[in-house]
């Protein structure tokens, strides 16, 4: 039954053993047609590696209809957040047809991850780049949508990348009292902050325009990023990232272009981190990175709830408006 691993593009960087490793930490699992798997809410238990069928992947705003996300298809993983991130399940997942498949608990993957084993190294980083992918093709679709509502619009950032002047230093004690790095070692903090690159810019400051090739990500240590699609008629605003958030993060890891842009919606101190080192980073055991990486995972599962629930909220007004009720 497990053959399917094999060629699933998922785990396209394991090898043979470690495909085999997976396999003996998996449980099969099996839906029939209109089957709810999980609900949105419900505790992240698990990863679910879809061998035949198709699923479903539907998200709700209170008050709105349940939108649908994508269609999961054999060869395909789901519930990939459970990895990734403690939080609840952001979706629900529901059986499109007779379904079956492996099942990867939580907690046991975790545990290969804490003991170094690289099939959980390799595919916990599949999965990020997987999240990030699939982000993307949340923004496009918010893209190909008509328009926004005129609450989301912004007016256009100033068309600049110049800092105002050279950040001032930071304590690396600093560094630790971000969410993202409260862990880290005052030695390993040190090393982030040379690594990087440290700036101040007013706001307004266009920090990477839409459709750029993703070249770095930026640390938000004071201020706020903002993340919007140019529209005709203003930037529609899809996040704001905060202190302790990466931004830029999605087209670093997807390795494709970013069709939001990247600018400071406040007064902010940034550190930008390069796409080379942050690459680096990846394969990295040090503090440092096995830090910025858990960070990036959850990350990335938070820009993609933000991604669902401005689809959502899309496709909502959508609905809302065909239906003639607007005056």
């Amino acid at each position: 039954m497990a053959d399917f691993l094999d060629a699933m593009p998922l785990l396209a960087a394991l090898d043979e053993d470690e495909r085999a490793e997976l396999r003996l930490a998996a449980i099969p699992f099996a839906a029939t047609q209109g089957e709810r798997i999980f609900r949105q809410g419900d505790p992240p238990t698990c990863l679910y590696l879809l061998e035949r069928g198709e699923l479903e992947i539907a998200t709700r705003i209170p008050g709105d209809p349940a939108a649908s996300v994508s269609r999961i298809e054999p060869g395909e993983a789901v519930g990939e957040f459970a990895l990734l991130d403690p939080g609840p399940r952001s979706a629900s997942v529901s059986a499109l047809a007779d379904s079956s498949g492996l099942v990867l608990g939580r907690d046991h993957f975790l545990a290969m991850v804490t003991e170094g084993r690289p099939a959980a190294i390799k595919l916990l980083d599949a999965l990020r780049v997987l999240t990030a992918r699939r982000t993307l093709a949340t923004l496009h679709r918010i893209g190909e949508g008509s328009g926004a509502a005129r609450c989301e619009l912004r007016a256009f950032p100033a068309d600049s990348k110049t800092p105002e002047g050279a950040a001032q230093p930071v304590a690396a004690a600093l560094v630790t009292t971000l969410s993202a790095f409260s862990g880290l070692a005052l030695d390993d903090a040190a090393r982030l902050l040379a690594e990087g690159e440290a700036v101040d810019v007013a706001r307004g400051v266009l920090l990477a325009p839409a459709e750029a090739a993703p070249d770095g990500i930026f640390l938000v240590q004071r201020g706020a990023v903002r993340a919007g699609l140019p529209r005709a008629d203003g930037l529609e605003q899809v996040m704001i990232h905060a202190p302790g958030d990466f931004a830029g993060l999605t087209p670093v890891f997807a390795d494709q272009p970013y069709p939001l842009s990247l600018s400071a919606a406040e007064p902010s101190r940034l550190l930008r981190i390069g796409a080379a080192q942050f690459h680096e980073w990846r394969t990295d055991r040090s503090g440092l990175a096995r830090a910025a990486m858990e960070a990036a995972g959850r990350q990335l599962v938070r820009d993609q709830r933000r991604a669902n629930r401005h689809l959502g909220r899309a496709l909502a007004l959508g609905w809302f408006n065909r239906a003639g009720n607007v005056a």
